[in-house]
């Protein structure tokens, strides 16, 4: 599927020479302002092309890195879900670039999630992120960092939640 953009990311990706193109997602906010930072990798191969598209799919932007690294800001006119499509300059062949994505101003993007196991919009999310951050769970996997909204949880998980609520997170 397509990447969904969060706060503050980097990637540093192949083209793929095949599928000539990455499609990055996220959701912005009229007034946000985002920096879109592009870097070719390997000097010398052919440049990669960043094209922004607003929510209703019109181009903002068009751009290809030069040399060994640009950034542009953009000031979000639109509330909605804003397209980034990456694309390499020369056909059949492949292009390394970083792509950073950092907010300016505003809200701008989802917050990541800490949890892999629990989508954005999960009936329980902010309930499950207030008990992490309060350090009242570290969930139950931490590599991958799951929390496992769908197991049962045990009594004696239970005693630890509570008294960790207590106690504070530090409490063992």
């Amino acid at each position: 599927g397509t990447p969904t953009l969060c706060h503050d990311k980097q990637f540093e990706i192949d083209i793929d020479p095949f599928a000539d193109s990455d499609v990055f997602i996220f959701n912005g906010t009229s007034g946000d302002i985002i920096r879109l930072t592009m870097t070719d990798m390997i000097s010398g191969a052919p440049a990669p092309y960043l094209g922004l598209y607003d929510p209703d799919g019109d181009l903002i932007d068009q751009w290809y890195v030069q040399d060994k690294g640009y950034h542009r800001d953009y000031n979000l006119t639109k509330t909605g879900r804003y397209t980034i499509v990456v694309w390499e300059y020369a056909d059949n062949q492949a292009v390394t670039y970083k792509l950073g994505f950092n907010c300016i101003s505003g809200e701008c993007f989802d917050p990541c999630p800490i949890f892999e196991d629990v989508p954005p919009g999960y009936w329980a999310e902010e309930f499950i992120y207030k008990i992490y951050e309060a350090g009242i769970t570290g969930g139950c996997s931490q590599d991958p960092l799951l929390y496992c909204p769908e197991d049962p949880v045990s009594r004696d998980q239970m005693a630890v939640f509570l008294l960790s609520s207590k106690y504070g997170s530090d409490y063992t």
